[in-house]
This record gives C-alpha cells, structure tokens and sequence, in this order.
C-alpha cells in the first residue's frame, strides 16, 4: 500500500501489483518515484520518469534488492553479485564500475550510489562534491551500508559505525564511544543507529526533530530515515512468557521469541540467561553429555562445569557410568 503526496503518481500503485517483497522510494528536487521487487526477481517502478527513473530496463531478473535515489536515480542488486543503474546520470551515479562483482547490497543517495561487497569492502561512485564516494583509507569488516543525500555511512562486523562526506550539521560525526551498533540508515542531514539492545542513537541535523529519539523507546528492531524524520519499528511483549521481550530475543539472543525454550533443554530462556547464565541456544552449555535442565532440576550440578565436583569425571560419567555422585 501507498499514500501521501501523489506528486507525479508515486503513490498510484499500479493496478494488480503483488507479490511484492521489498519497496523503495526517492524523492527530492520535485522527483520522486516508487520501486517494488517482485518474488520473481522483476521489478515495477512507477512515479516520476522524467530522466528514466521508472523505465526498467528490459529483461531485468534475478535481482535481490533494490535501492531508490533521492534524487532520480534507480538502483537494483542482481542475485549473481552484479549491479545494474538507470535513470538520472548527471553525476554519474548510474555508471556502474567496470567488472564490479561480488556485491551483496546496494544503496542510493541524492546523486551517488554505495555498493558492499562479501568481502566486507565498499565501492562507491557519482556525486563527489563533499567526498561522499571517497573511501575511508583502510576501511573494512563492513556488513551495512547507506547513502544519505550528501553522505555514506557503514556499519562495521564489530559495531562500531563509520560515516563520511557532506558534515555540515555534524552527521558524519559519529558519536564518541558508539558500539553495538546491529543497523544504520542515512537521512538528508542526519544519521540513525540502532543497537543491539533495542534503543536508537541519531545525530546530525535536528531543525525538525528527526534525531530527538522519544522517551523510552526501546524494543526497536528496525530504523529508517528519511529527508527530515526518523522512523522505528518496534516489537513489544513477551509472547512466549519466558521472561525475555521479543526485540532482545530476536537482537542480543538470537533466541525463538515464540518458544519460551529455544534449545528445549528444560530451562525457559529468561532462567537461562538471567539466573543460571547458561547459552539459550545450547541444550548442554558445558557439553559433559547433560541438558541444562537436568544438572539444574535433577541433579543439581553446574551447568556451565563439565565436572562440577572436580573429580576428574565429568558429570555425565558420574551420572550415567559410574553411578557416582557428581557434586
């Protein structure tokens, strides 16, 4: 579903659409346009062609993700690691690089466009003015990027974020100290991070409070900015009743958030974690060949020590060998 300002049709979604897996959306300098990923790997744009934006090229497959510019500009992500770009190219933002391969996401900025490869290095190209496509020296290890109108911004595997290019209302000035960072998304002006425990950190411009995080947030599980506001998505509750919210099952656990417990070894996943610190994900934590629950219910072992009395069996061998006590 669309709506909002229909600004050239943007919002008049094409009659009989579905299937539909992934949208994008650019908008600004009066163009805008919508795109829509098919399950089938084609693409539908509508909206604004006036520089070929919505004109997909022909016999366009097998692509993963799409990325609208906010400017004029489309960009799609092919399932064999290539790139294909249409539409506006004055700065030659559509100009894909030669034998670019090997890329696992794309994203479009106002008149640039970012690409990360599987081997966690970026490329980028077009619009250069304020150093937006020009990589940081020595940067690696990235598992994100976004391009916002003037800027790029990258997470990295450790957390940590690293931004560069148009910083005139300091939103590539990444916050001192920032980690555990699990997402990023780039606004016109401003930044957004999302952290592994569920709360939000923006910086850059704030003329319309787009980087005001509310009060409390928390429980995020996904961000997005725009030209001049922020969005969130949050998942509330505990529908398992396990004693752990569904955004830290999902984020910081990566536990079922609708199966109190996940590794089925007799201890929900809120004990293990809060009261006996053992893995969620991992029946037997210390691996002496018993589950969690039973050092816990029945045998009253510890089950982060495989040989909880240091006897030089483990519990298991105590238990089910030698008939031993193993405490």
């Amino acid at each position: 579903m669309d709506w909002g300002d229909n600004l050239r049709g943007r919002t008049t979604v094409p009659h009989g659409l579905s299937g539909v897996v992934q949208v994008a959306t650019g908008g600004g300098d009066g163009r805008t346009h919508t795109v829509a990923l098919k399950s089938d790997g084609t693409v539908v744009a509508w909206g604004d062609n006036s520089y070929g934006q919505t004109s997909v090229p022909s016999g366009l497959s097998g692509v993963v993700q799409v990325s609208a510019g906010g400017s004029s500009h489309t960009v799609a992500l092919k399932s064999d690691g290539t790139v294909v770009a249409w539409g506006w190219n004055n700065s030659g933002e559509t100009s894909v690089p030669s034998g670019l391969s090997g890329v696992v996401q794309v994203a479009a900025g106002t008149g640039h466009t970012v690409a990360l490869k599987n081997d966690g290095t970026v490329v980028a190209w077009g619009w250069n003015f304020f150093g937006q496509t020009t990589m940081p020296s020595g940067l690696s290890g990235v598992v994100q990027v976004a391009a916002g109108a003037f800027h790029t911004v990258a997470l990295k595997d450790d957390g940590t974020v690293v931004a560069w290019g148009d910083n005139r209302s300091g939103h590539t000035t990444v916050p001192s100290g920032l980690s555990g960072v699990v997402q990023v998304a780039a606004g016109g002006s401003h930044t957004v991070a999302l952290k592994k425990d569920g709360t939000v950190v923006a910086w850059g411009d704030n003329s319309l409070g787009q980087m005001t995080v509310p009060s409390g947030l928390s429980g995020v599980v996904q961000v997005a900015a725009g030209g001049g506001h922020t969005a969130a998505a949050a998942l509330g509750g505990d529908p398992d009743g396990d004693g752990l919210g569904t955004s830290v099952e999902l984020n910081i656990y990566g536990t079922n958030p609708n199966k109190a417990d996940t590794d089925g070894d007799g201890l929900s996943d809120g004990a293990e974690v809060n009261t006996h610190k053992t893995d969620p994900n991992k029946a037997d934590t210390d691996g002496d060949g018993l589950s969690d629950g039973a050092e816990v219910n029945t045998h009253k072992t510890d089950p982060k020590k495989a040989d909880t009395d240091g006897d030089g069996l483990n519990d298991a061998a105590d238990v089910n060998t030698h008939k031993t006590d193993p405490k």
